[in-house]
């Protein structure tokens, strides 16, 4: 029988990873605080890295870093969007603010990412269906945006879909490999937008009617997307229609080619389009053999497992493993493969798995108890040694 470790109970002198985990109150409490725990890295169990970090400003989201870079980018699921740039400091497990925070261009910021050099910062900015790049200096903090691009076409999306896709929402912004190319999910749009970056100027380009943009089913509704090593496979997880799209990368010309689409979903359960109710995570595991999908669905949510075809990079669906918890906003593989760290938004937990890399298996480790504070957004994890 699985036995969940108790609340700020274990602590270990091994190795260790450090997360920071954005909070939003998505209906609830509102939230000012970042959530901090760290995970053994000898057995996969989670323990406080101390009391939540308090922010100057509402739904501290999505957290976006590169260890071993000590410069986190936290965005403000607000109106007007915001990001905040801030120094880790992981033996500490604390964050301080770099200046002042910076417009995102538009409203309620959902997501930001670092391109390849860590020069530059997008944002995806949900309620405006917009996007932007912020500069980055060289000691961190954020300059204001160089360029941005706002999504249009909500007139024309059929009525039916207004429940959830009235207009574009723009839910990530993800560079390519190489870094001349970025992919952009909007939900609202049921696209896949593809623009060139030039990561000397900061600067987007590419039309809305572009060709080389995904058009997905109308009721798809793209939320997250993640590249296989090479950047040659892109894998799509549709939020509102619970599928993953896979498609094939022209890395000259930036085109995408859908080659298959799966349901994500155990074969006696119906997608949802309420909010927070879809799929919603994506990632693909370090050794390229496997793809991990969040779906938010069932009560308890799941993490969907595939394998991926070494010929073609297609999938197939192998598992389903329950996340102990309620809407699994979003998730990270960490250390190598070996973990896998996930929030479940309405529960208030934080579960983690160990991860068979030879079978993609999952098996449950530990929970974590975060309440009252909703556990978001997972940030990449800070390698601290034992001492």
């Amino acid at each position: 029988m699985e036995q969940p470790s108790k609340r700020g109970k274990h602590e270990t002198s091994d190795c260790r990873l450090l997360f920071f985990i954005g909070s939003c109150a998505f209906g609830g409490e509102e939230q000012q605080k970042i959530i901090r725990l760290n995970l053994s890295t000898t057995d996969g169990q989670l323990s406080s890295a101390g009391a939540p970090i308090v922010v100057d400003r509402a739904n501290p989201g999505w957290l976006e870093c590169r260890p071993p870079s000590e410069h986190l980018y936290c965005a403000f699921e607000n109106d007007p969007g915001e990001v905040q740039a801030m120094k880790v400091m992981p033996h500490a497990a604390t964050l301080q603010a770099l200046g002042p925070p910076v417009k995102a261009v538009g409203r309620h910021t959902c997501c930001v990412s670092l391109d390849m050099t860590g020069r530059w910062v997008f944002t995806a900015n949900y309620t405006e269906g917009s996007l932007a790049v912020l500069p980055v200096d060289s000691d961190g903090r954020l300059g204001a945006a160089t360029d941005s691009k706002m999504h249009q076409g909500g007139d024309l999306i059929p009525i039916e879909l207004h429940d959830r896709q009235e207009r574009a929402h723009v839910h990530q912004v993800l560079p390519h490999p190489s870094n001349k190319w970025v992919v952009v999910p909007d939900l609202g749009l049921s696209t896949v937008f593809v623009y060139a970056f030039d990561e000397t100027s900061g600067g987007l380009r590419g039309a809305a009617d572009d060709e080389r943009h995904l058009r997905l089913l109308p009721d798809a509704g793209c939320r997250h997307v993640a590249w296989n090593e090479s950047g040659s496979i892109l894998y799509v997880n549709n939020e509102l229609d619970a599928t993953i799209t896979v498609c094939q990368f022209d890395t000259c010309t930036g085109k995408l080619k859908p080659v298959q689409t799966l349901n994500t979903l155990p074969e006696d359960v119906v997608p949802l389009r309420s909010g927070h109710r879809g799929n919603s995570d994506i990632h693909v595991h370090p050794n390229g053999r496997f793809v991990y999908a969040g779906v938010r669905t069932p009560d308890p949510g799941l993490i969907a497992i595939f394998s991926v075809s070494p010929s073609n990079g297609t999938l197939t669906l192998t598992a389903h493993e329950s996340t102990r918890g309620l809407v699994p906003r979003n998730f990270k593989l960490c250390n190598h493969g070996r973990f896998l760290v996930v929030g479940n938004q309405e529960t208030f937990t934080v579960v983690s798995f160990s991860v068979d890399g030879d079978t993609g298996a999952l098996t449950y480790a530990s929970t974590y108890d975060t309440s009252p504070h909703k556990p978001c957004n997972i940030s990449n994890p800070y390698f601290i040694s034992a001492t």
